[in-house]
C-alpha cells in the first residue's frame, strides 16, 4: 500500500513536471509575442512621428500655395482694373509671351525659338517687346 501511494505520488509529480514544462513553453511563446508587439509599437511610433513632421511641412506648403493663389487672384483683379482705366484690352497671347520672360534655361530659349516660327507668335512677341520698351523711352524724354 505504501508502494502504491508512492507510485501515485510519483505519477502526480511527473504530471506536475509536465505541466510546469508546458507552462514554461507557453510563457516563452508569450514573451516572444510581447517582444514582437513592442517592436511593432516602436515601428508604429516612429512612422507616426515621421508622418507628423511631414504633415507640419505639408501644412506650410499648403499655406504657401494658398497665399500664391490669393496673390494671383489679386494680381488678376488689379490687371483688370488697370486695363479698364487705361482702355487696354487683356491679351492672352501677350500674357503667354510674357510668361516666357525672363528666359532662365536653354529649354525655354529653344521653346521660344520654335514658337517664333509662327508669324502670329512673332508679331505678338514684337508687340510685347515694344510695350516693354515704351515706358523706358517715356522716362528718358
Amino acid at each position: 500500500m505504501i508502494i502504491a501511494g508512492q507510485k501515485n505520488i510519483q505519477e502526480r509529480l511527473d504530471k506536475l513536471e509536465e505541466n510546469v514544462f508546458i507552462t514554461l513553453q507557453n510563457q516563452k511563446t508569450l514573451s516572444e509575442g510581447q517582444s514582437s508587439l513592442v517592436h511593432n509599437q516602436t515601428a508604429i511610433f516612429e512612422k507616426l512621428n515621421e508622418m507628423e513632421s511631414k504633415i507640419v511641412e505639408k501644412a506650410g506648403v499648403l499655406a504657401q500655395n494658398k497665399s500664391i493663389r490669393e496673390c494671383k487672384v489679386l494680381l488678376k483683379r488689379v490687371e483688370q482694373s488697370v486695363c479698364r482705366m487705361t482702355g487696354e484690352v487683356i491679351d492672352k497671347e501677350l500674357d503667354d509671351v510674357a510668361s516666357t520672360f525672363p528666359m532662365d534655361s536653354q529649354a525655354t530659349v529653344a521653346e521660344v525659338e520654335d514658337r517664333l516660327q509662327s508669324q502670329d507668335y512673332a508679331q505678338t512677341t514684337t508687340t510685347f517687346l515694344h510695350k516693354l520698351k515704351a515706358p523706358v523711352i517715356m522716362w528718358q524724354t
